[in-house]
């Protein structure tokens, strides 16, 4: 068999993320396709060649298409910035969670916003500490990306939030399954740097979609504004580990991307408070 450039890309990417679904491959790799015609011929092709397998998993009634060793084994060969072997996670026991995180992916492409870089890099970058579940690199500014879907103890987010005021990162985008979780992280992130919005917000306005923190705005239509033009494998990893790396002087940087609500979404947003002369003075002391 005579393998594709978009053969290889599926293969990355079934790598990177630990499994895809045949209608996130179409997505991606197929746009416009019917899923069960071309798209799922070409699979077909790859799991006859001992590249690619299926599984199922009690939550889902659909094929999880997931990498071989020997695909590992042909995209070292292949080469690129990121060479991984395969995950040692061969149950998905945190299925839910990752089909998330790969629909997250997938639509942040759809945007535009190509610099998406998963979990298991990040962990190959810097494989000791903690890593967002991702991290999105636009051309000014790097945003961890935190997905929530189920709810965890106060003082486990209390970490989570202490660990990233002394991190790197220019903000915090969670991106969390209900508005509960919204507002329980929210009340010990008090910080202009972490943004929140729920997950269905978020796949129902698309670009028209806004992250809020305590007090600002973070329109995705601006991550796509300031999207970097190059995609992952643009990014070379001695620079993608230089970025995750620790630093000295981890106090919150000062050109964290404050953004105002336009006035013209205030009305859409008008449960959250917004700037106040008491919430300012507050600031004005922060800084």
């Amino acid at each position: 068999m005579k393998l594709q450039d978009r053969d290889y890309e599926i293969l990355s990417w079934l790598v990177q993320m630990k499994f895809m679904l045949l209608d996130q491959i179409t997505r991606v790799f197929f746009k416009g396709c019917n899923p069960n015609r071309a798209p799922y011929r070409r699979l077909l092709k790859l799991i006859k060649a001992g590249l690619i397998e299926t599984k199922r998993v009690y939550t889902e009634s659909r094929d999880l298409y997931i990498p071989t060793k020997k695909a590992a084994q042909l995209l070292m060969r292949w080469g690129g910035p990121y060479l991984l072997g395969l995950s040692k996670d061969k149950d998905f026991a945190n299925y839910s969670h990752d089909k998330t995180l790969i629909d997250l992916r997938v639509l942040f492409m759809e945007l535009g916003i190509k610099t998406w870089v998963p979990e298991r890099i990040l962990r190959s970058a810097r494989p000791t500490g903690s890593s967002p579940d991702a991290l999105l690199v636009t051309s000014n500014y790097l945003y961890a990306v935190e997905y929530e879907r189920t709810e965890k103890k106060l003082t486990r987010y209390k970490e989570i939030v202490e660990r990233y005021n002394r991190g790197n990162y220019h903000a915090v985008l969670f991106i969390c399954r209900a508005q509960a979780l919204v507002k329980k992280i929210k009340s010990i992130a008090s910080s202009r740097r972490f943004y929140f919005i729920t997950l269905e917000d978020l796949t129902r306005e698309r670009e028209n979609a806004v992250f809020l923190s305590w007090s600002d705005g973070l329109p995705v239509q601006y991550l796509i504004e300031t999207s970097s033009e190059h995609d992952l494998s643009d990014l070379p990893r001695e620079v993608l580990q230089y970025l995750v790396s620790p630093k000295k002087d981890q106090r919150v940087r000062a050109d964290t991307p404050w953004i105002e609500i336009p006035k013209t979404l205030e009305k859409s947003y008008d449960e959250y408070e917004f700037h106040d002369a008491e919430e300012d003075a507050h600031w004005e002391k922060v800084k």
